[in-house]
């Protein structure tokens, strides 16, 4: 709905104030549109701004406040009629008045500047109205600036304009019973009642119905007739339920629903089984026997029918920008992608309109956006974005209701942001007034789904004059998904269109949106026709007619033209190659080649500019040129110039590139493996030539050599002292002189008492990078100890052992037995550096066997009782063979010689053996002939005192004598 208010011209400033009233008291009112008359007023014909405040409640008494009003439209008006001719402007605007209030309304032309265009009014305060709207002139003010002021503020101006209006609840119809327009009406079910409903903006409501009856037709013959052959096209969806109609012929029959429509699918035609009247996909090219019958009379009529697919595919294009040197391939893969694009801008006085190009070939999933500026006192500033599409979104707008005053911005918004707009909103700190991450007003996620393509347009506005923001910029970062030119219909390659050969592909049945064919899979093929452009006047390098055919089984052809326009490249699509410099970038290894820009690429990094995310320019070349400064050995700098051409607009730029090549690892070296080695046998410390090694670096000479050992003490494992090592570079036989390596010779050790130390190698490389290797040096005493024995020792056998099991046998009545310590038969062993055990063992004879006495030794058991079946340990024999502190000899042995063997072994510092190279003890040993003697006198026991009895017999023998105890 509109209100329009005419009035004559007589008088015009640069602006004015006026109310608009909703008149209706129960609905918000939505302003759509204010329209304008502005006349030129001396200067010459141009673009000049208009522009639209508005606030809830009154204007009165905020004429001159900006922080009161709310920008809600403003265009770019091309005013060419001379004064005092007047032309009427549109200004789109989005408010709502809510019911029974007031808005104030607030126009200014030209920022108010009052330079070039006035809009126009007269003075007359009668308000003009409908139902719902009033446009009340009488608190109009003329305005001579932007909130400037007021000029004559009791003429009260009434300004020639046009607001169009909506309610948000008009009057509403709508049908509440019956089948709704475009139903299928049956004889069966009728009659049918239809109720509308109409409902005012008061919610006040009335009802009206009407019924609507079919008939059938009148006085239908009993006859059937069927046409003889009927030729059946199925519909879009491929499906088709006969109906009579389409076999009958003559007539007037009755309702065709009535009749029953059966097919014969089963050769031979014509004698069934009859199955309803039923097609599908499978039945195309296929010719069946059809019958019509009538169920009321019985009466049927035969005929034959052949089903065909006469409709072609359905197939729509959509046209498509993309990148100058993108593939155009419909079946490339979407993969993530990251598009951008940048201005540096001022913020002036009055709207700010900058444009920012963003490359395209890519769906957009997520939209950011860098707003950095120095503007003072930043609450008069508000930011939109406008999308490529014609999307529109506000950033944000007048922090602090206009009242920040302090300067500065550094923010980022993103929807993903913790930060809200309204912390935004109420954040004033001081230069910047306000950093962070925060929510846009309304959200970045309206752009997602569009294309990236094309010019974005940010535009700031600076409600009050009298400060800018020289200094500003603004970045649009936006993940995407890369897009291809497409398929027709929406189709998706390997989802519902395969390719089959060379720009030839397969749709499924049923696919697309909309459907390519239901009936049977489709043939799809295209062929390019390229048109060469003038990017000068076109901005596009060349277009693409891409004609698409498709093909479906009955041989259907359908074709459709998709139009694909390769974009231009500018100099502000150019992502310039970056810094590799150790600081933006990581620098490039001294390893490699030369960093050409190829070998930068081969490492997977940008080597050159990129124009749409391709190191392809179309339109855009370029050059370089390196300059190379030396650090030392492995490392130097090369500041690349790269000169950028834009040919088809003649424009260039130069950038310059840092690369780094950096030597920062150490050399290599050859470590040596851990080692042991001996002690001197009469220093008890060892000296050793240390090992001497490789030395190589991938980039830079070698420098210097040196090393440590690390004193450990054994026992402690406390450090005992650190002992520097020189080092010598020399050459090694064979050694190739190109290559950056040289043999490290490191030199005698000091003399290392026993542990096991840690010895580092340590060298230098020219660019002053270190490596150390490490490795363990034990020392050790591994010389044996000097055993010394006594040549010839004689034993003598002592006292029979009541607890051992050698028991009296072979002239030893007594089996006496001796032990003798390994001491005894020592005659002065030592170890210079370490102490000593002896240990004393006989020695076998050649064949492993001992003396007939040592063999005969009980080899069972060891201790009483000597005769049972449970094994002992040791036994006698084992006792008499094994090594031991002592050794015993037995009465058996005596005036026979004995060979044994005197073992010395040397011990560490806890009394352990020391363990050699071969990791067994450490030892030396002696044999001494020993000669077993008895030296004990025989003991004579003589038997106790008897008493003995004499007798007489009367026997005339004699005498007979009885022993008497």
């Amino acid at each position: 709905m509109t209100l329009q208010q005419n009035v004559a011209f007589t008088n015009y400033w640069t602006g004015y104030s006026v109310d608009l009233n909703n008149l209706n008291a129960v609905q918000n009112m939505d302003i759509t549109n204010v329209n304008v008359q502005a006349s030129l007023a001396g200067n010459g014909a141009g673009v000049y701004s208009l522009r639209c405040y508005m606030r809830n409640g009154t204007g009165v008494g905020f004429e001159g406040n900006a922080a009161g009003w709310t920008l809600a439209g403003e265009i770019q008006a091309n005013i060419t009629a001379g004064f005092p001719t007047v032309l009427l402007y549109d200004i789109p605007v989005t408010w709502t008045i809510p019911a029974g209030g007031t808005a104030g309304v607030y126009i200014v032309a030209n920022n108010g500047a009052g330079t070039g265009v006035r809009v126009v009014a007269t003075i007359n305060n009668a308000p003009t109205q409908d139902a719902n709207l009033q446009i009340d002139n009488a608190p109009g003010r003329w305005v001579n600036g932007l909130f400037a002021g007021v000029a004559f503020p009791a003429e009260n101006p009434r300004p020639q304009m046009r607001v169009s209006y909506s309610l948000q609840n008009p009057t509403k119809l709508e049908q509440i019973a019956g089948p709704l327009p475009g139903s299928e009406f049956c004889k069966d079910q009728s009659p049918y009642t239809i109720i509308y409903r109409v409902t005012d903006g008061f919610n006040n409501t009335a009802t009206c119905s009407f019924t609507i009856a079919v008939a059938e037709y009148s006085n239908p013959v009993a006859t059937l007739v069927c046409n003889d052959f009927v030729y059946v096209s199925l519909d879009a969806d491929c499906t088709e339920e006969l109906n009579a109609d389409q076999i009958l012929e003559g007539g007037p029959y009755g309702c065709y629903d009535d009749y029953i429509v059966q097919l014969d699918k089963t050769p031979p035609y014509g004698n069934g089984p009859w199955v309803p009247g039923i097609l599908g996909p499978q039945d195309i090219g296929k010719t069946y026997a059809v019958q019509v019958i009538d169920p009321d009379t019985g009466n049927k009529c035969w005929g034959n029918l052949k089903v065909e697919d006469k409709l072609p595919p359905v197939l729509v294009c959509t046209d498509k920008i993309v990148a100058c040197n993108s593939l155009a391939d419909p079946a490339e893969l979407p993969v993530p992608v990251v598009k951008s694009g940048k201005a540096n801008f001022a913020i002036n006085d009055g709207p700010n309109v900058i444009n920012i190009p963003v490359g395209p070939g890519a769906t957009i999933n997520d939209v950011n956006v860098v707003f950095q500026t120095n503007h003072t006192w930043v609450g008069d500033i508000s930011a939109t974005l406008t999308s490529p599409a014609g999307t529109q979104i506000s950033l944000f707008g007048q922090p602090g209701a206009g009242g920040c005053t302090g300067d500065g911005m550094d923010v980022v918004f993103d929807d993903e942001a913790t930060l809200t707009q309204a912390q935004f909103l109420a954040t004033c700190g001081n230069n910047p007034a306000i950093a962070g991450t925060y929510q846009p007003a309304n959200p970045l996620s309206a752009f997602d789904g569009e294309s990236t393509g094309g010019t974005w347009v940010l535009s700031v506005t600076d409600g009050v004059g009298g400060d800018v923001g020289p200094v500003s910029f603004a970045q649009i970062n936006i993940q995407g998904t890369s897009e291809s030119p497409g398929f027709p219909n929406d189709l998706a390659i390997n989802v519902n269109v395969f390719q089959t050969g060379n720009q030839t592909y397969l749709v499924t049945a049923g696919s697309g949106s909309p459907t390519v064919e239901n009936c049977s899979d489709v043939t799809l093929s295209y062929q390019d026709a390229v048109i060469a452009q003038n990017c000068q006047t076109t901005g596009l390098t060349k277009k693409v007619n891409r004609k698409w055919t498709a093909i479906d089984a009955s041989g259907n052809t359908k074709t459709c033209v998709q139009v694909l326009s390769f974009i231009a490249p500018t100099l502000d699509d150019v992502t310039n190659p970056p810094n590799y410099d150790g600081v933006n970038n990581p620098a490039i290894s001294c390893t490699g080649s030369y960093p050409t820009p190829d070998v930068l690429e081969g490492l997977g990094l940008q080597g050159y500019p990129y124009v749409f995310d391709e190191p392809d320019g179309c339109t855009i070349g370029w050059t370089y040129d390196d300059a190379v400064i030396e650090v030392c050995d492995g490392t130097y700098k090369v500041r690349r110039q790269w000169v950028i051409i834009d040919w088809c607009t003649g424009g260039s730029l130069e950038v310059n590139q840092i690369i780094k090549v950096l030597d920062d690892q150490g050399p290599s070296i050859s470590c040596p493996a851990n080692l042991t080695i001996s002690t001197d046998p009469f220093t008890c410390c060892a000296q050793y030539n240390l090992p001497d090694v490789i030395i190589s670096d991938n980039c830079s000479r070698i420098n210097n050599i040196s090393g440590m050992i690390i004193g450990i003490d054994p026992f402690t494992f406390d450090t005992i002292g650190m002992f520097p090592i020189g080092g010598t570079l020399t050459s090694f036989p064979g050694n190739n002189l190109w290559n950056p390596d040289t043999l490290g010779a490191f030199g005698v050790t000091p003399c290392l008492p026993e542990g096991t130390h840690t010895v580092v190698y340590m060298a230098e490389d020219d660019c002053g990078n270190t490596s150390t290797c490490t490795f363990r040096l034990t020392v050790r005493d591994f010389v044996p100890p000097v055993a010394a024995c006594d040549e010839h020792t004689t034993v003598a056998i002592g006292i029979d052992d009541p607890y051992d099991c050698y028991e009296p046998a072979d002239g030893c009545d007594g089996a006496g037995v001796t032990w003798v310590k390994a001491t005894t038969f020592d005659d002065g062993s030592y170890d210079n550096c370490n102490n000593i055990k002896m240990t004393i063992r006989r020695m076998p004879e050649a064949d492993g066997t001992y003396s007939d006495c040592i063999d005969g030794l009980n080899s069972i058991n060891g201790h009483p009782p000597c005769d049972d079946f449970f094994p002992d340990f040791p036994t006698e024999f084992e006792r008499a063979i094994s090594e031991g502190d002592s050794i015993k000899f037995y009465c058996c042995e005596v005036g026979t010689s004995q060979t044994v063997v005197l073992r010395i072994y040397q011990l560490d510092a806890f009394g352990n053996f020391s363990i050699g190279p071969d990791g067994t003890p450490i030892f030396n040993e002696c044999m001494i002939e020993v000669e077993v003697q008895d030296k004990i006198k025989p003991a004579c026991v003589s038997p106790a005192n008897v008493t003995v009895e004499r007798e007489l017999s009367t026997r005339a023998s004699g005498l007979t004598a009885k022993l008497l105890s």
